[in-house]
């Protein structure tokens, strides 16, 4: 019976813990998608893009690009590692990243627990 009280008291407890935890506790802040798709292509030409319609947060791609007669043209588009554009740019290996919202490109952030 005691154990069962302690038990109830404890998970009590850990419950108003979480609930006191501001909404944006450990958040970092953005990732800046163009200085990801640099970072993780090391190359010169190199954007980040919105690709399809409607667009959400999975529609970033990198874009690299080749200059041919004075003009950059597209050359291929790859995914954005999301997670480690928030450990580079923070200097977190704890970093990782997540979406506030799916139908929003905009929505991406940082965080670490």
């Amino acid at each position: 019976m005691i154990q069962k009280k302690f038990l109830t008291a404890a998970l009590i407890a850990a419950s108003l813990s979480l609930e006191s935890l501001p909404v944006n506790a450990g958040v970092l802040g953005g990732i800046n998608m163009t200085k990801a798709c640099q970072q993780q292509t090391l190359v010169y030409n190199v954007d980040a893009v919105l690709v399809g319609n409607p667009q959400n947060a999975y529609s970033w791609r990198c874009r690299v690009y080749f200059m041919s007669f004075g003009k950059l043209w597209p050359w291929w588009d790859y995914s954005v590692d999301m997670t480690a554009a928030c450990r580079k740019q923070y200097n977190n290996p704890r970093a990782f990243a997540e979406t506030t919202n799916w139908q929003s490109p905009y929505s991406w952030r940082c965080r670490v627990n």
